[in-house]
């Protein structure tokens, strides 16, 4: 099976300026590496503090308390 010129690299390319997400669209546009690191940092962290935040939401969802109280009544 032959690549198509460009490749996944165009794939990426084409997807990052397209995408609603702020940072990786700004992360493929950029030129120098310095800013290329910075933005990617950026998106990182912000992915790292997203999921941290998932984990302590899903946490406190499975930790809440469920009283069930049966009464039978005649």
């Amino acid at each position: 099976m032959a690549e198509k010129e460009g490749g996944m690299k165009s794939i990426l390319s084409h997807f990052a300026s397209r995408t609603s997400m702020h940072g990786v669209g700004t992360l493929s546009s950029v030129a120098s590496w310095k800013a290329r690191v910075f933005w990617s940092l950026v998106c990182l962290g912000s992915m790292a503090m997203f999921l941290y935040m998932l984990s302590r939401i899903v946490e406190n969802y499975l930790a809440f308390p469920v009283n069930v109280h049966v009464t039978e009544v005649s």
